[in-house]
């Protein structure tokens, strides 16, 4: 029940904010294991940086995420150039505004927009 109303949640959120969902085969048989790809332009190039470290993908919010040096060059300039702090729309300006600038966040729910 969690899990649906959590869905509808991200469905809704992402239709308000124009965002196409993550459509690499590779991202998307790598994370969608565990959870939602969520898209870049949820979180700003600090928070992804930190999401992708070595040390953050051995203890990945409870699990241990193999990738390869390339997969995860690859999956970081994904996420770093598609950022909410890299192109500027309505909507990351948002982001960007609610999220304190001494701060990392590391969940997209606990960005406060």
């Amino acid at each position: 029940m969690k899990k649906i109303i959590l869905t509808t949640t991200l469905i809704a959120t992402l239709s308000a904010f124009k965002v196409q969902p993550v459509k690499d085969s590779e991202m998307r048989q790598n994370c969608e294991k565990c959870h939602f790809v969520y898209q870049a332009e949820f979180l700003p190039q600090r928070s992804w940086t930190k999401l992708f470290e070595k040390k953050q993908l051995n203890n990945h919010f409870g699990k241990r995420v193999e990738l390869s040096p390339n997969l995860r060059e690859k999956f970081l300039n994904y996420y770093l150039n598609n950022s909410s702090d890299n192109k500027n729309t309505k909507e990351r300006r948002k982001i960007n505004r609610s999220i304190p600038i001494n701060k990392t966040p590391l969940r997209v729910s606990r960005v406060p927009y």
